[in-house]
């Protein structure tokens, strides 16, 4: 009887427009929720209709769970009471896909699309001897997963060694900084390097001047005076060339050392200033 009442309830609400928000599955929109959605429809008080993971219309709709492909004909019922926002969301859309939602919502559907690479889950297993042990698999596994997540380096894989791949993470933070250049100008469009590296190790101790950094290079030796690590000095590299930033090198200014491969020093590695190309530039 509890179970009754609460889904009695929600009916309730729906046609009243207090609740906000509903999620279901595609059975009960069909079956218990529709009466109440048809009412709520004729109010105007339906605002939203939302599909998540939308590609299992096509893929589910056939033999299994029919109800998916109900919901495109419950959908243009609705919409004859009264007009709402459509919303069909998915990261799995192909062409297949895309034309049976064409056949089922409509042709004036307005795609809105961003390419992403997301990394797949991993999950990691280890039989560990001791707490010691076992602490340092947990600093492998967010070395590893975490430092490509948060765009401060990318995998790649090296091959196949017997039965496993051999991957390695190779430090890269591009991501990380250009993520946050508007932060780090703040609402500059020229500061010197010195500066901009202040607020970087500011904004994660992980850069040169920042605590952690500084802890790490106590142990296996520090950097010389003014010389950044080959990562960063990559990342600001790759965002002089990709045009998010401008690497100057005035003469009367102090000057850092961005080193390339194997420690090589070119002259367009000694800078004094950075330009932010984007904003108001």
């Amino acid at each position: 009887m509890e179970g009754k009442e609460r889904r009695k309830g929600i009916r309730d609400r729906i046609r009243a427009g207090t609740q906000r928000i509903i999620f279901t599955s595609p059975e009960s929109l069909m079956d218990s929720l529709a009466s109440a959605l048809y009412e709520a429809a004729k109010l105007g008080i339906l605002r939203y209709f939302i599909i998540d993971e939308a590609h299992m219309v096509e893929q589910w709709g056939d033999d299994f769970r029919p109800a998916f492909q109900e919901i495109p004909g419950l959908r243009r019922d609705l919409l004859r009471l009264n007009s709402f926002t459509t919303l069909l969301l998915t990261a799995t859309l192909t062409e297949s896909c895309l034309d049976t939602l064409e056949t089922l919502f409509g042709k004036d559907l307005q795609v809105i699309s961003a390419v992403q690479l997301r990394p797949e889950p991993a999950y990691w297993f280890k039989r560990c001897e001791s707490e010691e042990v076992r602490k340092q698999r947990l600093l492998e596994a967010v070395y590893h997963d975490w430092m490509r997540y948060l765009g401060f380096a990318w995998g790649h894989t090296l091959g196949v060694s017997g039965e496993k791949l051999v991957k390695v993470t190779v430090p890269d933070p591009t991501a990380y900084i250009q993520r946050n250049l508007k932060l780090l100008f703040n609402g500059q469009q020229e500061i010197t390097i010195q500066d901009f590296i202040n607020r970087l190790a500011k904004q994660c101790p992980l850069f040169e001047t920042g605590k952690f950094r500084e802890e790490v290079e106590a142990q296996i030796g520090t950097r010389e005076t003014n010389f950044l690590s080959t990562s960063t000095a990559f990342a600001l590299f790759r965002l002089h060339d990709e045009g998010e930033i401008q690497l100057e090198g005035k003469s009367d200014a102090t000057l850092m050392i961005l080193p390339k491969v194997n420690d090589k020093v070119d002259n367009d590695g000694r800078i004094s200033h950075i330009i932010w190309k984007g904003e108001n530039s």
